[in-house]
């Protein structure tokens, strides 16, 4: 079945699993409907000719066989190339520009998230906060060390929230 050849079961307009019988009464229907002496329309010789086409093909099991081959066949190609391609179009340089660019509802977030809490935390605690800060600030080890910690403990939240998604990596 070539890639421009149309579908036989839609020109008789039956299913693919009818019967012989059912072919036979849908063919002698549309030939009633569509014979160029009864149809004064331009298009019914070629949509008669479809029709005896269709039909000469369906009527025997032998040639319907080798059809629904090919048909299915055609079927599980165009399925295969349409899974191959890509499923949504390549996003242009302006649109990925975007995508990247910091937007003030990005920055309120990561403030809300992270530096609110932090300024709430010192707040509370008050004048142990400058004991807290102070050896951060002069030691790097204990800087990356206190950050390693937050950054855990925020995977590990990010984990109890979203217990459905599965873990990265």
């Amino acid at each position: 079945m070539s890639s421009s050849q149309e579908d036989y079961y839609k020109i008789l307009q039956v299913d693919s699993a009818a019967d012989p019988d059912i072919i036979a009464v849908a063919y002698k229907r549309l030939a009633r409907k569509y014979h160029p002496d009864t149809n004064a329309s331009p298009e019914a010789t070629r949509r008669m000719q479809a029709l005896n086409t269709a039909y000469q093909v369906l009527r025997d099991p032998g040639p319907r066989a080798q059809y629904d081959r090919e048909r299915s066949a055609q079927a599980s190609w165009s399925a295969t190339r349409e899974a191959e391609a890509p499923r949504h179009a390549p996003e242009d340089a302006e649109a990925a520009r975007q995508r990247r660019t910091l937007t003030p509802g990005m920055v309120a977030r990561w403030l809300v998230t992270w530096l609110v809490p932090l300024g709430l935390v010192l707040f509370l605690l008050g004048p142990l906060a400058e004991r807290l800060v102070l050896p951060l600030v002069e030691s790097p080890l204990l800087l990356v060390g206190v950050i390693g910690v937050l950054w855990l403990l925020r995977h590990s939240m990010f984990k109890q929230r979203h217990p459905h998604r599965p873990p990265r990596g």
